[in-house]
């Protein structure tokens, strides 16, 4: 039976013998080290240093060449001169030839293509092709390797023995990676079960790693580090997938460019890095943080403790003002409801608490004062982790000098590890005098129990919990894929429009012409009002008789991209003299404003009714491929940038949530006695839009804006699109 690409990288995790070529007999050298952290982990295998010189390192015997050891070699680790590894990759060719026993091999070494060069490149493509033909998976190069807490194997040189645990690291930055563990070891803050660091991403990647620790019982959570990656739409659905079982968090450094018709097209213009990887991620349940301290709380409170089960978030503290500072953070999230506490729960909190005690003002804020005994911690815990009404507490506190740390954490744990596994809820505790009290962090920590500094990135870690039990509970018994299948055209549409799109990229242009975008618009069922291209005055004329005042006029133009910004586009005409004066000034405005430009002609458009001013747009970015975009309308959508992300093409369940990542949302729902817009006709326009951009493959970028959101539908009444 042939053998998976995730099963492939059993070997990794499970080998039974390592050769490590470069192994030093200097301490301190990466191939010393190796051959440290190995031995460290408590690897059973064997171990099988490669050096010309030395007789033994740490105790193991060494060997001159690969082709001496008579053993069995699942793992090959190079920390050689990046010239010697292509001779030493011929060498495990050999063997493989031979004995057939190597199956990964893992290249510390760096001087390869990312350098940026023709012969770094041409290096790294020589050593690949002796061994990924051959079966033989690469990590790397330039990378720290993998670790297995768990099976004891670590080709990091700086990191051997750790604290085992449900945390596994997917990362591009080996130091980035190390560093997370080092700044978690001194509080017991996290558990490892497995590390790799994939460097250049030669043949193992991002997709292969993230697909395979989502089939390991062990990993919990999933932390990941991304800076870029070749296989966008490809990472998004095996992220989707595996979000459904387990959380991923990541972080994402670098930038993305979204290309040269970005200035022809609001939408690729606002299109940043942050923005695209957000909206994607966010369809797929990945947790997308901002911040590394956020990074680093958010994936150790994953492997700690359980999700919740709603949004309702109780706030116990001995601080008012990190409390206030909390509950903001919590609110302004728009995914958090502070939890409101039963009558039973508050009468049980004041016959314990003394009368100078906060319960309940506002709701699901317990500010039990300084005189908070160690004893009492034990009974109020209970008492609100017993109430069906809260999902998730955090608990704030700086423990005062009369206050004695164990016992204080000792209380805590008991009264959290009182209730059955499957009763327990999230606690996350902010020690706002970080390790001055190291006991209690430590104590808490090891009893699975996460401690932060911070109220805010507390409160931000329980937003993350929230927000992921939401997506793992939307898919918990269907398996859907994070892409809604596209809607196709019917043939005669198909034909009509690719006829549209041939004639333009005939005539040597990229600007499809508006009316002929509506008639795009038509294929895909995007409603937009009455249109028709008027030659002249008289055809203007005949044309707002047909469709009756109000009406606009708008300029046609392929030199003409935004129209507004020439004077291009005429409002309010409601009398027949109005049409002439505004038809003769539209002319003179675009004389004067944009010069000799080639004119076919005026739209004449039937003016519709206010609604809510929305944008959507679609581009194929150079990651994720074909993308929607949803956000606030007009002018503004420039300033602000309220937009949201996804990939296309969706379904109106995750246009629905895009539109509510966004500040529009909220006048959608209707403010100041305004009627609610329409928004299940808003999201099949998203969806038909995201199919649009899927299916048409000559067009590069859409526009929208505005779209007018009403009580009873929504309409496009300026459609903006740029063919490849």
């Amino acid at each position: 039976m042939e053998t998976t690409a995730e099963q492939s990288l059993d070997v990794l995790f499970r080998g039974e013998g390592i050769a490590i070529l470069g192994a030093s007999t200097k301490k301190g050298k990466p191939g010393y080290q190796i051959v440290e952290n190995t031995k460290d982990a408590g690897f059973a295998g064997n171990i099988y240093p490669v050096n010309l010189t030395a007789d033994s390192i740490l105790g193991f015997k060494c060997y001159k060449s690969l082709e001496e050891i008579q053993g069995r070699v699942d793992i090959v680790v190079m920390v050689l001169a990046s010239n010697d590894c292509v001779e030493a990759a011929k060498a495990i060719a050999r063997r493989k030839d031979e004995k057939g026993d190597v199956a990964a091999v893992i290249v510390v070494s760096a001087g390869f293509s990312e350098l940026g060069t023709d012969q770094g490149r041409s290096r790294e493509k020589a050593l690949l092709d002796q061994l990924v033909p051959r079966g033989i998976r690469v990590v790397g190069p330039n990378c720290l390797g993998i670790i297995d807490t768990y099976h004891g194997i670590s080709t990091n040189f700086d990191i051997g023995h750790y604290r085992k645990g449900g945390l596994s690291i997917i990362t591009q930055s080996g130091a980035f990676a190390c560093s997370y563990l080092k700044w978690a070891t001194p509080g017991s803050l996290v558990g490892l079960n497995k590390f790799a660091s994939l460097g250049n991403m030669s043949d193992v990647d991002v997709v292969d790693l993230l697909k395979y620790f989502g089939e390991d019982e062990r990993t919990h959570v999933i932390a990941l580090y991304l800076e870029g990656t070749r296989q966008g739409r490809a990472l998004i659905e095996v992220a989707a997938e595996v979000s459904k079982k387990k959380p991923v968090v990541a972080l994402k450094a670098g930038k993305t460019k979204v290309g040269s018709t970005a200035v022809a097209s609001h939408t690729g213009s606002i299109a940043g890095n942050f923005e695209t990887y957000q909206g994607v991620f966010r369809q797929a349940g990945v947790v997308l943080t901002p911040s590394v301290c956020e990074f680093y709380h958010t994936a150790a409170a994953f492997d700690k403790m359980p999700l919740p089960k709603g949004n309702r978030i109780c706030i116990l503290t001995v601080l008012g003002g990190p409390a206030a500072l909390c509950i903001d953070e919590l609110i302004a999230s728009g995914a958090v409801d502070l939890a409101k506490l039963s009558e039973e729960t508050k009468s049980k909190l004041r016959e314990i608490l003394i009368p100078a005690a906060n319960i309940g003002k506002p709701e699901g804020l317990i500010d039990t004062t300084p005189s908070f005994t160690e004893e009492q911690h034990y009974e109020v815990f209970k008492i609100i982790l017993r109430d069906p009404g809260v999902d998730g507490v955090i608990y704030l506190n700086t423990p005062p000098i009369f206050i004695d740390e164990k016992a204080l954490a000792k209380n805590i744990v008991e009264a959290y590890q009182s209730f059955p596994q499957e009763e327990r809820k999230p606690v996350i505790s902010v020690i706002g005098f970080g390790y001055s009290v190291p006991k209690l962090r430590k104590t808490m920590e090891e009893a699975g129990m996460p401690t932060i500094e911070y109220p805010d990135i507390a409160a931000k870690v329980m937003i993350n919990m929230v927000r992921y039990s939401q997506y793992k509970s939307r898919f918990s018994k269907q398996k859907v894929s994070v892409l809604a299948p596209e809607t196709i055209p019917t043939e005669k549409a198909e034909t009509y429009y690719q006829e549209i799109v041939k004639k333009t990229l005939t005539a040597g242009r990229k600007l499809l012409p508006e009316h002929e975008a509506y008639e795009i618009c038509k294929a895909f069922n995007i409603p937009y009002p009455p249109t028709q291209i008027a030659k002249d005055w008289k055809e203007v004329e005949k044309a707002s008789k047909k469709f009756g005042f109000p009406v606009v006029l708008k300029i046609v133009s392929p030199q003409v991209v935004h129209k507004s910004d020439v004077g291009g586009v005429i409002v309010g005409i409601t009398t027949p003299g109005d049409l002439k004066r505004a038809y003769d000034q539209l002319l003179a405005n675009v004389k004067e404003k944009a010069g000799d430009v080639v004119i076919d002609g005026v739209l004449v458009q039937k003016a519709m009714r206010k609604g809510v001013e929305v944008a959507i747009g679609g581009l194929k970015d150079e990651v994720f491929g074909p993308m929607i975009m949803f956000g606030s309308g007009g002018i503004l959508i420039e300033v602000f940038k309220d937009v949201a992300f996804r990939m296309a093409p969706l379904d109106q369940e995750e246009a629905l949530l895009q539109i509510k990542d966004t500040k529009a949302y909220e006048m959608l729902k209707g403010i100041r006695g305004a009627l609610p817009s329409d928004l299940k006709a808003l999201t099949k326009l998203i969806v038909n839009a995201s199919n649009l951009i899927y299916k048409v493959p000559e067009l590069a970028e859409l526009d929208f804006n505005p779209v007018l959101a009403y009580p009873d539908g929504c309409v496009v009444v300026d459609a903006r699109m740029v063919l490849k």
